[in-house]
């Protein structure tokens, strides 16, 4: 792996790790909270939903 490459994802990991840090902090800690679990719930209600569940139905008969 080149030297470019991993100081790339060096700066990538810092970036998110400082995002992050900067989220969950003072007033932003409740509004962060709120929307992750906001998002979280919408994701399992959308799972959940009769929909998704895929049922497997072979009309042809297979005769061994």
């Amino acid at each position: 792996m080149s030297t470019t490459r991993k100081i790339i994802i060096g700066v990538g990991l810092t970036s998110g790790a400082l995002l992050a840090a900067w989220l969950l902090t003072g007033s932003r800690k409740q509004k962060t909270k709120a929307v992750v679990v906001k998002g979280a719930r919408k994701l399992a209600q959308s799972l959940k939903t009769e929909d998704n569940v895929r049922a497997y139905e072979d009309s042809e008969v297979h005769y061994i």
